[in-house]
Formats: C-alpha cells, structure tokens, sequence
C-alpha cells in the first residue's frame, strides 16, 4: 500500500517536514525530518534540511548542517556561515 511504502521513503518525510515547518508546526516538521535523517542518514540534502527546521524551530542547527558538508551537499555551507560563524 501507499502508506507502507511513504514510512520507507526518506524524502515523503523530508517533504512533508517542509510543509510543517512552512505553517510553524514545529514539532511534527522536526520528528519527520528526524525520521527522514534516520532512514538515510548519510543523505546531506536531509541534513541540511533538517537544520533548516532546527533554525526555523529556535533549536541548535548546526551539528546538522556540519554533518550535511561532510556528506558533500556544499549549500549547507552559507548556512552554517550564517547560523553558526563558522
């Protein structure tokens, strides 16, 4: 079914992660890019993402966002320029 292959699909969690956080649902954007991250955790786009939600939530994004550079998804670079000065 649909929804049996949605909690497998890292990126369904990514995606409704980011309509969460774009309507200030901070809690459930954090526990679906959190399941995301767990289903691929070396993924950097969903790193970099979750630290998206994280900085948007008022929580620490910056663990993230170094973590997403060291899997190779560079964009996370400014933000972790401009959220953590570094």
């Amino acid at each position: 079914s649909a929804i049996a292959i949605e909690d497998r699909d890292p990126m369904f969690f990514m995606r409704r992660g980011m309509l969460y956080g774009k309507t200030r649902q901070n809690h459930p954007a954090v526990a679906d890019m959190d399941r995301a991250v767990a289903l691929s955790p070396a993924n950097g786009e969903l790193l970099y993402f979750r630290g998206i939600v994280k900085y948007h939530a008022g929580m620490d994004p910056c663990a993230d966002f170094r973590q997403a550079l060291q899997h190779g998804y560079r964009q996370a670079q400014d933000a972790l320029a401009r959220a953590c000065g570094h």
